[in-house]
């Protein structure tokens, strides 16, 4: 304590180091307050009788308290060391003010839930009084106000309702698609992501306030004008402030808080009389069948319109203080949250796989993101419900303030597990379901119980929608030489300390690709027919030579099909005649192709290849009954043709027939003799060699670019040969041998991996019309 003292004093003393805000405040009141500290003392003595049991905590200064000490950086870090030393529970006087922090889930729930109705008051700060319009708003009123209970039930039930939300998605849209065009514009460049995510978030609650853009250089005016003070206001609302501390000279307003608010407050009121001026004026124009799209159109409707008791639902002061709820809770937040997502990310190339990968298998490698596809976005869920558990952009919530005595009992702190480090897995297959919906008291980004944030639906949109926007559209990097710092800046929302500048790279070719793939794709394949110079692969120009030829046999085909009674098959797309739907699936990512049509038909689907139906099934439970519960009725192949003669005549186990007699003696002799562990521990030596020939020849080379797929076949087509045949072939002859061994090794891997027309339709293989069956004999 006495350390503490001697540290202190050289703080008070020190006016030339800027700590932060607060201290410097306290300081400069610090005379005024001691004139009081008789009163104070007298105060606490007589109070002394009455005041219950209060949880352990650090002792504090006279007057001051413990705030010295705690210092404002990162507040929530400071109060999980104090819970520590302290318990789940402890006390803080911060000036005159008794704080009680709780840091368990068992305490959480006691408070949001057990004790709900007597926390549900607050505290409001000096500054969120003057923006809310005198705590007009429904996130700083009092619970106990009769009003309070009518302006949550319009918020919740009348404009943030999922119906509501989805009319309005055309808006959000629009903002965001204008967010990833100014990205597109500035590719190669860093880029401020905070920034651009706080004025698309700021576009998008103005447009669904205002049902559309305002008209008219007047209206661009206005828009920039609201923007502008919304920014300065969540500025000084996450300033810390003297006068909420002691309350007793808030009148002085030692830090100018107070003044600088109101002055924005007039500024912003002004604007607001404006925009609502040209609401009426719209509404007027406005048939009343016709849906009122905006917010304010509708919240100017029910101020307006008298209820039962002949009383206004709602005051004007109340519609604007509803609005900066709007405003402030959407823009703010989801910029922190999206900024140290993508920091996360950055830190985590791997995560960042992982969500680029879904994305590009939900939504498609040439699709723009929209809203739908959003459900089916499950690690990405799981990303950011972790970054809600890890950087909540409300660390501490909205302070509560209980209506009562109350007592707490009966916690615990459980162990968690690695709790510091960003693994999104963890959401994946819960099997406690955990969520953000204030029913997990693990974490409650958006709180709990009758003050739990009412604009989660439009939060969770609007921060999925602008993140999967964002990484599906885009690589990103850092530039060069920088290092990224993940400390954060403590204030109203927890923001990263410093912004995080990336640089974009597109990912995908047509930012509008959004119309109908089947029309897109009907147009494709007709192109593709008559165009003969198509060297998409070896494919095309076969299947274009030979069409001709096969619809000779298109009506014996056709009267065969319909005479073969046939067993309901899954569902699947429609194809050509005699082609089926080999013109629309393409090559290139076969596996991705059918992921997509996976997300349309389900998890099991056919797909008419020629004349040869190919079943796909893409879930766990049907993969565990084909390769568990039917394993035998599975177990059988069809050999392409190029593998029958590679493999003579199908002699091996790859391809032999699983009926064949001989091939469990070939397994058998495979899996027992040649790939045993002991047999493979007596081969090491040859591996050894083989990767080591693979590492010097990589030493040699360092500095130049590497076909590392190239390297990778060489090394083992060595390592391969040498396990065959035991080791080296020796001398000039066998050198040759060895280097035609890998020669061909190569063609074959080429020829096995081209489609082969003849495979797809065997009545016309005695043709080879690839060339395919010619080269590999």
């Amino acid at each position: 304590m006495l350390q503490t003292a001697y540290a202190l004093y050289p703080w008070l003393l020190d006016l030339s180091k800027p700590k932060d805000g607060l201290f410097r405040a306290v300081l400069s009141f610090f005379m005024v307050i001691l004139a009081i500290s008789l009163w104070h003392l007298w105060f606490v003595k007589k109070s002394k009788k009455i005041v219950a049991q209060l949880p352990p905590g650090p002792r504090g200064l006279p007057i001051v308290g413990y705030l010295p000490f705690l210092g404002t950086d990162n507040l929530h870090l400071s109060f999980t060391e104090l819970a520590a030393t302290y318990g789940p529970i402890f006390k803080l006087w911060l000036g005159n003010k008794l704080c009680v922090v709780i840091s368990s889930p068992e305490l959480a729930k006691e408070v949001v839930r057990d004790h709900d109705v007597t926390f549900s008051e607050r505290d409001p700060p000096i500054a969120a009084q003057v923006a809310s319009f005198g705590c007009n708003d429904i996130a700083f009123d009092s619970y106990s106000n009769p009003r309070w209970k009518n302006k949550r039930k319009v918020l919740a039930t009348e404009l943030l309702t999922n119906a509501r939300l989805n009319a309005c998605y055309g808006l959000r849209r629009e903002q965001v698609m204008n967010g990833l065009k100014d990205v597109y514009e500035n590719v190669g460049k860093p880029i401020d992501i905070g920034k651009w995510t706080y004025l698309v978030a700021l576009n998008v609650a103005i447009s669904m306030i205002l049902g559309g853009e305002l008209p008219g250089e007047k209206g661009a005016a206005i828009e920039g004008n609201l923007k502008e003070n919304s920014s300065e206001s969540m500025v000084l609302m996450g300033k810390p402030n003297v006068s909420d501390i002691f309350p007793a000279i808030a009148r002085f307003d030692i830090q100018g808080i107070e003044r600088g608010m109101r002055k924005i407050n007039q500024q912003f009121n002004r604007l607001l009389e404006s925009v609502i001026e040209v609401a009426i004026d719209k509404e007027k124009d406005m048939k009343s069948s016709e849906q009122k799209l905006g917010f304010l159109e509708l919240l100017l409707h029910l101020e307006r319109n008298n209820n039962e008791d002949n009383a206004s639902p709602l005051t004007m002061d109340e519609v604007k203080g509803l609005l900066v709820d709007i405003l402030v809770g959407g823009t703010d937040t989801t910029t922190t949250m999206v900024e140290w997502t993508m920091a996360e990310l950055m830190q985590h190339p791997e995560i960042m796989e992982k969500v680029k990968k879904e994305l590009s298998d939900v939504v498609g490698v040439n699709n723009t993101v929209e809203e739908f596809h959003l459900s089916n976005l499950s690690y990405l869920n799981a990303v950011i419900k972790e970054i809600f558990r890890l950087h909540p952009a409300l660390p501490l919530l909205v302070p509560r303030c209980p209506a009562r005595s109350v007592h707490l009992n009966g916690y615990t702190i459980p162990k968690g597990k690695n709790p510091l480090e960003f693994r999104p897995e963890r959401f994946l297959n819960d099997p406690d379901n955990s969520n953000h919906y204030g029913n997990d008291f693990r974490f409650m980004p958006f709180g709990s119980g009758r003050r739990k944030c009412p604009g989660i639906p439009l939060g969770e949109k609007l921060l999925f929608f602008i993140l999967a926007s964002l990484l599906h559209s885009f690589e990103w990097r850092l530039p060069h030489g920088i290092v990224l710092d993940m400390s954060g800046k403590f204030g109203i929302v927890m923001k990263k300390k410093e912004p995080i500048l990336l640089i974009p790279t597109p990912r995908l070719t047509n930012l509008d690709a959004n119309c109908n793939k089947m029309l897109q794709t009907a147009c494709i394949s007709f192109s593709w027919l008559l165009n003969v110079g198509n060297q998409k692969d070896g494919l095309f120009p076969a299947s274009f030579s030979f069409l001709v030829a096969i619809l000779g046999i298109s009506l014996l085909y056709s009267f065969w099909k319909a005479r073969k009674p046939m067993a309901p098959l899954p569902p699947g797309p429609r194809g050509l005649p005699i082609l089926g739907y080999l013109p629309f699936l393409g090559f290139d990512n076969l596996h991705l192709v059918f992921t997509e049509l996976g997300g349309v038909y389900g998890p099991i689907y056919k797909l008419w290849l020629g004349n040869k139906l190919t079943v796909v099934i893409s879930s766990p439970s049907l993969v565990k009954e084909v390769v568990r519960d039917h394993d035998i009725a599975f177990s059988e192949r069809e050999p392409p043709i190029a593998a029958q003669i590679i493999t003579f005549g199908s002699s091996d186990i790859a391809f032999d027939s699983y009926s064949s007699p001989s091939w469990k003696n070939k397994r058998k002799v495979l899996a027992t003799d040649m790939l045993s562990n002991a047999n493979l521990n007596a081969c090491y030596d040859l591996r050894r060699e083989q990767v080591m020939k693979m590492v010097e020849d990589v030493y040699e080379n360092v500095g130049k670019p590497i076909d590392i797929g190239e390297l990778a076949f060489c090394t083992l087509i060595n390592l391969i040969g040498k396990m065959v045949w035991g080791g080296a072939l020796r001398g000039e002859k066998g050198t040759a041998v060895e280097g035609r061994f890998k020669e061909i090794s190569s063609q074959m891997v080429v020829l096995m991996g081209k489609p082969n027309i003849s495979d797809i339709f065997p009545a016309i293989a005695w043709f080879d019309m690839q060339g395919i069956q010619r080269g590999i004999k």
